[in-house]
């Protein structure tokens, strides 16, 4: 069976996907194959907005093209995105379609892709041997374009992540199921010095510390909106004074207050 890691999966080599671990993608790779999935929305939108950025952006003709690096432990490293070129030279592109809050709270609040993508850029930068790479990002009407410059020190870091995944596979040694983040930056407090600042190191950890600012805040937002939006479903399905037992527990939709109340079967309430 071919293990094969995806670009959307890239970031959780390094413990920096929002909601995939190591020791899940451990677990997939070891696992039976997944059946084919359907195809998103994103990739359904993708060749229109290829083909308005082209002309917006003054691009060669976009090509999606597959990439695919066989590494020595026997994994497959796989990406896709287009290939273009604009006026700086080759540039790959890969659409996204994102909810306009989403995007408001993280991409354009930082003014960087988060951190989950700057690694997916980087993954596909390497397979397909490239030293630019874009988000096309449609969000309320608009494409907005993100450019991702090449970082070797986080490929070389992707590189031994899956060698390390590799062994692990081969050795039957799962990673821990509750994996530390990786540190991208230091957390030690800039001291005062009477050298010339490094106004490129500031920079650098300047965009970083953003980046995971809106990040923490993009999730946080995310959770309320989907509790928010599963409450609504709710109540529209059950009806204000009635309720639904469920797995030991008794939901009620007060017809008052029209607030949802939870109560265990045997009365007691939590």
């Amino acid at each position: 069976m071919t293990r094969v890691i995806s670009a959307f999966e890239a970031p959780a080599l390094l413990d920096a996907h929002p909601s995939l671990t190591r020791y899940a993608l451990y677990e997939r790779l070891t696992g039976a194959p997944d059946p084919k999935g359907r195809i998103g929305l994103a990739s359904c939108l993708a060749d229109g907005a290829m083909r308005f950025a082209q002309e917006e952006y003054s691009w060669s003709s976009p090509v999606s093209r597959p990439f695919e690096r066989v590494m020595e432990g026997g994994l497959t490293a796989r990406a896709r995105a287009y290939v273009t070129t604009d006026q700086e030279g080759p540039l790959l592109v890969v659409f996204l379609h994102l909810a306009d809050y989403l995007h408001r709270l993280s991409w354009n609040k930082a003014g960087v892709p988060p951190l989950a993508f700057q690694i997916q850029a980087n993954w596909i930068m390497w397979l397909a041997d490239a030293p630019r790479m874009s988000f096309l990002v449609l969000t309320d009407k608009r494409l907005v374009l993100y450019e991702v410059t090449r970082d070797q020190a986080l490929i070389d870091r992707l590189a031994k992540a899956v060698d390390d995944m590799a062994a692990a596979i081969d050795t039957n040694s799962p990673p821990p199921i509750d994996a530390e983040p990786v540190p991208e930056t230091s957390t030690a407090p800039i001291e005062p010095d009477t050298e010339p600042a490094d106004l490129d190191e500031l920079v650098q950890r300047w965009r970083a510390a953003t980046a995971v600012k809106a990040e923490t805040a993009n999730a946080a937002t995310f959770a309320d909106h989907a509790a928010e939006a599963a409450t609504e479903v709710l109540k529209s399905a059950l009806p204000k004074g009635a309720h639904h037992e469920f797995d030991g527990l008794r939901v009620h939709h007060n017809a008052k207050s029209g607030r949802l109340t939870e109560e265990k079967i045997d009365g007691k309430y939590f």
